[in-house]
C-alpha cells in the first residue's frame, strides 16, 4: 500500500514505528523541475529518517538503492510520478526502553524548487523585497528630513 503525496499538499501527523517502512507516491511531478521532500518531527523523538528513491523498473523488480541518512532529498525529475521509502529509526537513548515502540509522529513535505529554492519561499522574498523598497522610498527620506527639521529647531534656539 502506498501514501499518495502531491507538490505543494503536506501530510500532517504521519505515525511511523521504529524500524518500519511506508511507501509514498509522488504523483503530479512536472518534468524538468526539481523537487525538495522535506521531513520535520518533534525533537523530542529523536530519529532518523531514512529516504530512499525507487525507481518504477525497481519496484517491480523488489531491487533498490542505498538507503540515504537525510531528512530532506532533493532530486530533479523527468517522469511524473516517483516511489520513496521513508524509515524510521529512533535514536538516543531513552530513559524507558519501552519509549522505543511508541511511534514518531511527523510531518511530509513535497516542494517544488525555482532557482534551488522552495516554491512557497519565494513569497517571503518578494514580501522582503517590497518592505525594503517602501523603507528607501519613503520611511528614509521622511526621518532625514523629520532630523533635519529638529537640528534645525535646535539651532535657532
Amino acid at each position: 500500500m502506498f501514501r499518495r503525496l502531491e507538490p505543494g499538499k503536506p501530510l500532517v501527523n504521519q505515525v511511523l514505528y521504529h524500524g518500519k517502512t511506508v511507501v509514498y507516491h509522488l504523483v503530479q511531478l512536472q518534468p524538468s523541475r526539481s523537487y525538495e521532500l522535506r521531513i520535520s518531527y518533534p525533537s523530542t523523538t529523536p530519529t532518523d529518517f531514512y529516504m530512499q528513491m525507487i525507481p518504477q523498473e525497481a519496484l517491480l523488480q523488489g531491487k533498490t538503492r542505498k538507503l540515504l541518512n537525510i531528512d530532506k532529498l532533493v532530486f530533479s525529475s523527468d517522469i511524473t510520478e516517483h516511489y520513496v521509502n521513508v524509515t524510521a529509526i529512533r535514536t538516543g537513548v531513552p530513559y524507558d526502553t519501552a519509549s522505543l515502540a511508541e511511534p514518531v509522529v511527523y510531518n511530509i513535505v513535497l516542494e517544488e524548487l525555482l532557482l534551488g529554492i522552495p516554491w512557497h519561499s519565494w513569497r517571503l522574498v518578494v514580501l522582503v523585497l517590497l518592505i525594503f523598497y517602501l523603507t528607501v522610498k519613503y520611511l528614509i527620506p521622511r526621518s532625514l528630513s523629520f532630523i533635519e527639521q529638529s537640528i534645525r529647531v535646535l539651532e535657532k534656539r
